[in-house]
């Protein structure tokens, strides 16, 4: 049976987070707002951008929104970069047989241009977007929409995440789930949901997977 394995982007793969702190600063500011810390921005990385502008503010979030994806078209393109272990992680799921998705709240059009940049558009089968869905993480729909482009069997799918936002629809979908340490911030809400595997860093995933599989294997 396929395996599929369903990853998260930033936090997980890639850290694009001075990007997305120049774009955030710079709708804020635009918008007449004072700009916020780095370590406090990148706390909120992998959330809607509701979520992220409701932290700092009760301005006008339509016009924060439309001024930072304006922004990040080039800005969070440009700072994308993998995380340590991510390229050799993704190859080697690859050529294992996996099939591999990747849901973001990132836009379509960020993620080709990421993707490309990077080399990895070869890798995965199928991507969904923050803007290609109507409700975003940690609603299921962007899990579920995947898994059905993708034919996936959720008794053989793994979803992959930093962040609650990962954790939370895969266990609402109960699809087993594996949280990786994020590079921005604490792990404690992660930890508190109990996920199925809990790894440091991203290499660490192709061999969680071998043992999760062959478990299952050894018991049925």
């Amino acid at each position: 049976m396929q395996k599929t394995i369903i990853f998260d982007l930033d936090g997980t793969l890639i850290d694009s987070a001075d990007g997305i702190v120049e774009a955030f600063n710079y709708a804020m500011t635009k918008n007449g707002l004072p700009s916020q810390p780095r370590d406090e921005i990148v706390k909120h990385i992998g959330f809607s951008l509701d979520h992220m502008f409701g932290m700092f503010t009760d301005g006008n979030f339509d016009s924060l929104k439309n001024d930072f994806t304006l922004k990040a078209r080039h800005t969070v393109v440009d700072s994308s970069n993998p995380l340590d272990g991510a390229n050799e992680t993704v190859v080697s799921l690859f050529e294992s047989g996996y099939d591999l998705g990747i849901a973001t709240t990132k836009w379509r059009r960020n993620i080709d241009s990421i993707l490309n940049k990077l080399g990895w558009n070869e890798y995965f089968s199928e991507i969904i977007g923050g803007d290609e869905v109507t409700k975003i993480k940690p609603d299921p729909e962007m899990f579920s929409s995947l898994m059905a482009l993708m034919k996936a069997d959720p008794e053989n799918t793994v979803i992959v995440g930093d962040t609650i936002n990962d954790i939370l629809p895969a266990k609402e979908l109960s699809v087993r789930n594996v949280a990786v340490k994020s590079p921005y911030g604490d792990s404690k809400d992660v930890m508190n949901l109990n996920p199925d595997f809990f790894i440091e860093e991203i290499a660490h995933l192709p061999l969680t997977l071998s043992r999760m599989f062959e478990n299952e294997n050894r018991i049925k």
